[in-house]
Formats: structure tokens, C-alpha cells, sequence
């Protein structure tokens, strides 16, 4: 045993530390910035029904006449599931740019407008229901 008991001690308790870290961290994220709890961490994955199925997106460009909704191809499926997981500020913005790069019939700058749903069950019907999570209008600049 070392002679520095402090330091064996914190070798023992650094497991836990770490779990509890990280576990707050995933609480934290689902709260603040609605965390899918099937990502991160995983902690509450049983506990819960939002799996990556049960959220989806819709995305528009808006112009100043038009507002037309972009059907995503299978290219933006892995980052269309990254925002699902995640849908922060920073992914929604980064993902609106990647969606302004597709070629439309609308001329001149717009806007692009991203709303994430998730589905919800009633706790006693079991009847589902969607939810918005959240919505941002990005403008794009040309």
C-alpha cells in the first residue's frame, strides 16, 4: 500500500467520480438541450420510449412569396440522426447551411426554417401524441 493515503484513496473513488460525472452531464444535456436518452451516456435508455424513431423533423426553405418543404435525401441521414439525438442551436444552424447547399426553384436568399417532433405517450391510455422539441428559423445569406 502506498504510504500517500490520500492518493490511494482517490485511485478507489475515481471510478465513481467518473460515473457521476458523466451521468450528470447526460441529465444536464436532456434538460438544457433535450438529449435523446438513448445517446450520450445511456443511462436512462430503458426508462424511456424516445428512441431515435420516435423524433423526426420537418424542414422549409421560406422566401419572401414561398414556403416549401425540403425533402431530405438519403445522403443527410446520418446528420439528420446526429440533430435528432442532439437538437442544439449549433447542430440546427449547421444542418440549415448543409440544407441551403440544394438547389430550389425559388430564386434570392431565404430563410430555413427546422422543427424537431418527438412522439409521447399519455401515461394512462397509452394514446401517442407528437411534441414539439424545438423550432429555428436560420437565415441564409447568398
Amino acid at each position: 500500500m502506498p504510504k500517500n493515503i490520500f492518493g490511494y484513496r482517490f485511485i478507489i473513488y475515481l471510478p465513481v467520480l467518473l460515473l457521476f460525472s458523466v451521468a450528470s452531464f447526460q441529465i444536464f444535456l436532456s434538460y438544457e438541450s433535450n438529449l435523446s436518452a438513448w445517446s450520450g451516456g445511456g443511462f436512462g435508455m430503458f426508462s424511456t420510449t424516445d428512441a431515435g424513431g420516435s423524433r423526426h423533423l420537418h424542414a422549409f426553405t421560406i422566401t419572401p412569396d414561398i414556403r416549401r418543404e425540403i425533402m431530405l435525401t438519403p445522403d443527410y441521414e446520418k446528420k439528420r440522426e446526429q440533430l435528432l439525438a442532439l437538437p442544439s442551436e449549433y447542430r440546427i444552424r449547421k444542418f440549415a447551411k448543409i440544407l441551403s447547399q440544394i438547389e430550389s426553384p425559388d430564386e434570392g436568399p431565404g430563410t430555413i426554417n427546422i422543427t424537431i417532433w418527438k412522439t409521447t405517450y399519455d401515461p394512462v391510455t397509452l394514446e401517442p401524441a407528437t411534441m414539439m422539441l424545438k423550432s429555428m428559423a436560420v437565415h441564409v445569406n447568398e
